[in-house]
């Protein structure tokens, strides 16, 4: 979470924050609402202030994710970009979240057997989105559309970050069922009680779009009663223990587009001579955990959980040393092997 230059935005207007986030990146955002490709696009473009807010931050290279035609951010760009034909909305029920890091928060999370922000009071975590959920999805979005589709297609589109097995924050990934996640912390922070899920805001970066999804204890409904419920939003809902995410950019290079032949039923998927780039979007979670709380798992349950991840291309822990990704794979390899030891003894 960042600090931030700005207002909250109220009911009938949308107000744009500029802050430097935990990883020193420029963070621009609106509070209490999660707004479609099209409603950010035109309200970037009609904002006075937003690149005046930007530029208040004093972070060097802002200029590099300034838009090449005006001043505004560099997201316009792609907002403005006549994508090809892709599948949108595409609707995820998406089981199980991922908190990644690199090694010594890892190794902090193992010494004291608790996940928690390092500095800040909230705890984010990412969709963690299956082979078999992106099956799921196609096969709802073809009924949906009543079309008739021989040979999987969805895969050709998903190609954003969100969907990819190697990570942007770090090699060491911790895998939970949102619903072990959440009885933990209604457990643990609710004093038994059901968490609130809420609307906590809409972020963006230079091609990347974040839906954020507060949850928090119901103690804690007068600091945060002004957001929305979470039942408000359109694009994300939380129904028996899985994240129901309507994306509306699952590619963020297009390489193929399709069209809808209505009279055979299907669809006629096809190539691109060159890739188009356009913004993607994904759903975070932020449980909030302020002070001294924290989410408290047995070291078991955390190595059970665990797996070691490469780091994607575009990754942001800014690093490309393979020997990184060796190194977090042995240490977790025998951590496992050691718990394996353990069960048997």
């Amino acid at each position: 979470m960042a600090t931030y230059v700005g207002n909250t935005a109220s009911e009938s207007e949308v107000e744009f924050k500029a802050g430097l986030n935990s990883r020193n990146m420029t963070e621009i955002s609106v509070d209490g609402k999660h707004l479609s490709l099209e409603e950010l696009r035109k309200h970037i473009k009609e904002s006075p202030t937003i690149w005046k807010k930007i530029c208040a931050l004093g972070r060097y290279g802002t200029d590099s994710i300034k838009s090449k035609c005006e001043d505004k951010p560099r997201i316009l760009d792609y907002l403005n970009t006549n994508v090809p034909a892709y599948p949108n909305p595409v609707e995820f029920h998406v089981s199980s979240v991922v908190h990644v890091t690199t090694e010594k928060p890892f190794q902090a999370i193992l010494e004291s057997e608790k996940i928690k922000p390092p500095s800040r009071e909230f705890s984010w975590w990412s969709l963690a989105i299956n082979q078999e959920e992106i099956k799921s999805a196609e096969k709802l979005y073809l009924q949906n559309k009543k079309i008739e589709m021989a040979e999987p297609f969805l895969n050709m589109f998903t190609t954003s970050p969100a969907f990819h097995p190697k990570s942007r924050y770090g090699n060491y990934r911790f895998t939970f069922p949102l619903t072990e996640l959440m009885e933990l912390y209604k457990e643990q922070n609710c004093e038994g009680e059901e968490p609130v899920l809420r609307v906590f805001k809409t972020m963006f970066y230079k091609q990347e779009i974040v839906y954020a999804v507060l949850i928090h204890s119901p103690q804690d409904n007068n600091r945060f009663g002004d957001l929305p419920l979470l039942e408000d939003s359109r694009f994300v809902r939380y129904k028996d223990g899985q994240i129901i995410w309507h994306a509306q950019a699952i590619s963020c290079d297009h390489q193929f587009t399709f069209s809808e032949d209505t009279i055979e039923t299907q669809l006629n998927v096809r190539s691109l001579w060159s890739p188009t780039y356009y913004v993607w979007d994904n759903v975070c979670l932020a449980f909030h955990l302020p002070f001294q709380k924290a989410l408290k798992i047995p070291e078991k349950r955390l190595v059970e959980a665990l797996d070691a991840c490469e780091l994607h291309m575009s990754n942001l822990v800014r690093s490309q040393d393979p020997s990184v990704f060796a190194n977090a794979k042995e240490a977790v390899d025998n951590l496992k092997k050691e718990q394996e030891i353990n069960v048997i003894a």
